[in-house]
């Protein structure tokens, strides 16, 4: 157990919690045993294969230089968005960090812990300069959800949007890892899908008319 006294330093609870970040962070790291940390808060449920999820991601996150972290969520894991069947074992590469259940080597930490923010940790982290084009492994299907709340830092306003994001019930899944293994891979599969994909424009998006995976183009 890692506690943030009151240092004094005072602010919000988005300084609190950077602060938080960086002391739990930086003694679980301090053990030469640890190789990467799962950050898990409190709101949080999981689901029964999220610990299944990082373990067959572990080694991609370990052994590329292009991965930043994994990551539990997907922003885009609405009911609307995914297909339980199909995408309970689908993994992706991701420009965005989503965070809410999320993973990180000690590689990463000794590159980011020197100059951790005061506050706004998770802004920081996408950006340019802290990112610098690296990707965030994250499942299709969700293995956390967000407990509404109005207690935390935002305040509930993201409620309405978190309460639709399907997490995954299976108890154990066979990730299917091989698509996220390389940039490449990732790479080849996203312009297969653009490839085959109907082209719209965007006023059947908005229309509600379009349906399944379509491509704009701009």
């Amino acid at each position: 157990v890692v506690t943030q006294p009151d240092d004094g330093k005072g602010g919000d609870g988005y300084h609190r919690l950077a602060r938080h970040f960086r002391k739990a962070l930086t003694e679980a790291f301090a053990d030469a045993r640890t190789a990467r940390v799962i950050v898990l808060e409190e709101d949080l449920e999981i689901a029964p294969d999220f610990f299944g999820f990082f373990a067959a991601v572990a080694p991609v996150v370990d052994g590329d230089a292009s991965i930043l972290a994994a990551s539990a969520w997907n922003d885009n894991g609405q009911r609307r968005h995914v297909d339980v069947t199909k995408d309970i074992a689908r993994v992706e590469r991701s420009d965005f960090f989503g965070g809410l259940g999320w993973m990180l080597s000690r590689r990463i930490w000794e590159e980011l812990g020197p100059k951790w923010p005061e506050a706004y940790w998770d802004d920081w982290l996408r950006e340019p300069e802290q990112r610098r084009n690296r990707h965030v492994v994250r499942p299709v299907v969700c293995r956390t959800f967000h407990v509404k709340s109005t207690r935390g830092t935002s305040g509930g306003q993201y409620s309405h949007f978190l309460s639709d994001i399907v997490l995954s019930q299976s108890a154990e899944t066979v990730f299917d890892v091989d698509d996220v293994r390389s940039s490449a891979a990732a790479d080849a599969r996203l312009f297969a899908q653009l490839e085959a994909a109907p082209r719209v424009d965007l006023g059947e998006v908005l229309a509600g008319s379009a349906r399944g995976t379509v491509r704009v183009e701009y």
